[in-house]
């Protein structure tokens, strides 16, 4: 289990309860995991400097032991081991002011191997989570609306009850002529019940706050809209691991926008769109670098990528939106970007970390500069991230 996102999904499958505790400790690990890139947790006012860490390190730095016996109990960990656990954190009033010593006494007896073990155990045990899509005609049924923790749909479908429950459904909703869709909801199906009419309503709870994302021109929805028939069916099930896979990265970022700030919906359709190198701010930066990597020359639309140069989490929601702190690269030009492997003089010349060697920048072709004379503004941002993500 290497990744963020392997750690999440893991706890997605993990049981909503468990015989130790009571708070949702569950939805605290989704809605943490999940914004995990975007904000400082634990107090801190700074911001994560490498927030793709692996679940090892998340798990290793986490100042939470209830947060981690919750995590080794719903995998499985043995009742001795965690009554130990427990013994440690006990009822200490002064358990909140040695957050920090608790947790590492804790992981003493549940290390991250043995809670990885058992994490990857419950995952090959456990059957994989099926999806479904509902679809909503705000034309003739006003908007879609939930509220804050949990969302219901009507469906006439003669879905089981048991076929629906644990697994996750993804409300869609269209509007006005040309059609405009957007993804609404989503969340993991908690109850079906069905009245005499035969009539079911579908009841789901919601992982963490969301912001509806409008998903019309992106093309893994064209491809969904066809396989959907335009969604005639209204409720069906969705086996489309590439579209479960972009959806589930929508609502990644659309989850972090929501709990940030309080922001307009145009403002925020804008964001999301920036946040998945999309919209206005990749149109931008396009214009800017007439469709080609602002380093190589590359114009294969499809492998380059709108590179924020001020990292996304620090950046303020001007700022995500401002073409000047953005690059366009190819994709592995933008990854050593992104880690601090690269950076950029006011010049445009190309400065390499001394962590990448002489044989892998010889392989990567490393050299070279921008290629036109960069502004003021752009400057500014280069300075911030010479100053701070590079990793001289």
């Amino acid at each position: 289990m290497q990744s963020r996102d392997e750690l999440l999904q893991a706890v997605r499958v993990l049981p909503n309860q468990t015989k130790l505790f009571t708070e949702p400790y569950k939805d605290t690990w989704l809605d943490w995991l999940s914004q995990y890139a975007d904000k400082t947790y634990e107090g801190g006012s700074y911001p994560r400097k490498n927030p793709d860490r692996d679940g090892k390190f998340i798990f290793n730095k986490l100042n939470n032991p209830w947060m981690i016996i919750w995590l080794a109990e719903a995998s499985g960990v043995g009742d001795q081991l965690l009554q130990k656990a427990l013994n440690i954190v006990g009822e200490d009033d002064d358990t909140k002011e040695n957050l920090s010593t608790v947790s590492a006494a804790v992981r003493k007896i549940l290390p991250w191997e043995l809670v990885e073990n058992h994490l990857e155990t419950a995952l090959a045990t456990t059957k994989p989570q099926r999806h479904f899509i509902a679809y909503h005609n705000a034309d003739t049924r006003g908007p879609y609306g939930t509220n804050r923790s949990h969302g219901a749909f009507l469906t006439n479908k003669n879905f089981r009850a048991e076929t629906l429950q644990g697994q996750h459904l993804w409300v869609f909703e269209g509007s006005g002529l040309p059609k405009i869709y957007r993804m609404v909801s989503h969340g993991t199906i908690t109850k079906v019940t069905r009245d005499a009419a035969g009539e079911a309503t579908v009841r789901f709870k919601i992982e963490a706050p969301q912001v509806p994302a409008i998903v019309t021109g992106l093309p893994w929805f064209k491809h969904l809209l066809v396989q959907q028939r335009s969604f005639a069916n209204g409720f069906s099930s969705l086996i489309d691991t590439d579209v479960i896979q972009s959806l589930q990265k929508i609502a990644d970022s659309s989850e972090a926008l929501a709990v940030e700030a309080e922001v307009k919906p145009t403002t925020t359709q804008a964001l999301i769109d920036a946040r998945l190198g999309q919209g206005q701010f990749r149109a931008a930066l396009e214009r800017e670098w007439n469709g080609a990597c602002a380093v190589t020359g590359c114009d294969i639309l499809q492998v380059l990528r709108a590179s924020h140069i001020k990292p996304w989490g620090v950046s303020t929601d001007a700022e995500r939106l401002n073409s000047n702190n953005g690059l366009l690269l190819s994709a592995n030009i933008d990854a050593l970007f992104d880690k601090g492997l690269i950076s950029f003089k006011d010049d445009g010349m190309m400065m390499v970390s001394k962590q990448v060697s002489l044989r892998n920048r010889m392989r990567l072709r490393l050299s070279g500069k921008l290629r036109k004379k960069l502004n003021k503004k752009q400057k500014q941002f280069l300075d911030y991230h010479r100053s701070v993500v590079f990793e001289s």
